[in-house]
């Protein structure tokens, strides 16, 4: 079993590794981009809804050892109860995990390739006895522990709980105080946005750019208005390019609050898409489109080499290649360079 699941796995880790290969290889010139842009119809090209592009400065406290300690006793303490019988894994995952991907399937994730989860998830995932329950530990994510329900080869089944420590709520405090100091700075001109994010901003992401958000979609500075958690975007709706907001508590994706200023860069109006505005996403079409023909070019280049069994029942089916040839033998089993018999 281990033999037959390996071998689709290592086959799948080749094509990827092959096709990032011949991705590497795309890259358009802004001639093509034109051209691409060209070739659509005015009527044809998309409408681009209002974007807006901001930066922010961003006062988070940092999560310190004596609350990573709280957080990973009491995580222990539940682990005893789950393993000495007390309570099941099912209802300590509904009752006290934070990954909201598995919390309410008994902490559970099911038929999992490895690779596809964190290093420290799944070295105590090959670490654990099948039925056994790991040690506490820790990841980007927090602290866990977890029970190991199958394991076969690469693939494993797994339920686990997830506790993530939070900061002192004090510090929260004392940072509000901090952050409007700065606000009254900002506005008697004592000091200036990007010199106050280089100072003050926790979060690194950031931080060194001016406090520039970068859209995860593209890469780029704007952002639909679709696309902004929608406090943000309340801020932002009655400022100018160039305002700053008024110091305002948020929460992050891990339900974490923290102190942020937003400054609006610019705004950018709805319109038809054009290559002046919109470079990216003609670039990112073209590219694909590089991408797929490049592809192509590969496959019908070496298919004539390749061996591959085709079943009677698939013989008919559409293909988006010739594996199947005039030269195929009585059988048409089996695929084979274009003169050569197997």
């Amino acid at each position: 079993w281990k033999a037959e699941f390996q071998d689709p796995v290592r086959e799948q880790i080749l094509a990827q590794k092959m096709q990032a290969e011949i991705d590497q290889t795309v890259r358009s010139t802004p001639a093509e981009v034109q051209d691409y842009f060209d070739a659509i119809p005015a009527d044809s090209l998309p409408l681009i809804p209002e974007e807006l592009s901001y930066s922010e400065l961003v006062m988070q406290p940092e999560v310190g050892e004596a609350q990573k300690m709280r957080t990973r006793n009491t995580l222990d303490s539940i682990r005893t109860l789950v393993s000495t019988g007390k309570i099941s894994m099912t209802l300590a995952a509904t009752r006290y995990s934070e990954d909201p991907g598995s919390k309410y399937k008994g902490g559970c994730y099911k038929n999992i390739v490895r690779g596809q989860f964190v290093p420290e998830f799944e070295g105590a995932v090959f670490e654990t006895a099948v039925g056994d329950y790991s040690p506490v530990f820790e990841s980007d994510f927090g602290f866990h522990f977890l029970r190991v329900t199958d394991r076969r080869g690469e693939q494993y089944s797994a339920c686990h709980v997830l506790m993530k420590p939070t900061f002192d709520p004090r510090a929260l405090e004392i940072m509000a105080a901090t952050i409007d100091s700065v606000s009254v700075q900002l506005a008697l001109g004592e000091t200036s946005f990007d010199a106050a994010v280089l100072r003050h901003s926790t979060r690194e992401a950031t931080r060194n750019q001016k406090g520039q958000v970068v859209n995860p979609r593209d890469g780029g500075a704007r952002f639909g208005v679709d696309e902004l958690d929608p406090n943000v975007f309340f801020l932002l709706q009655d400022l100018q390019p160039g305002d700053v907001s008024a110091p305002v508590q948020l929460v992050d994706e891990d339900n974490r609050a923290y102190w942020a200023m937003i400054r609006l860069e610019e705004r950018f109006p709805a319109h038809r898409a054009n290559p002046t505005d919109d470079y990216a996403l003609f670039q990112q079409q073209v590219e694909a489109d590089m991408r797929e023909e490049a592809l192509s070019k590969w496959i019908d280049k070496r298919i004539g080499e390749t061996f591959v069994r085709v079943d009677d029942p698939y013989r008919d089916c559409a293909m988006d290649m010739p594996w199947l040839t005039e030269s195929i033998n009585a059988s048409g089993t089996l695929r084979r360079t274009k003169n050569q018999a197997p």
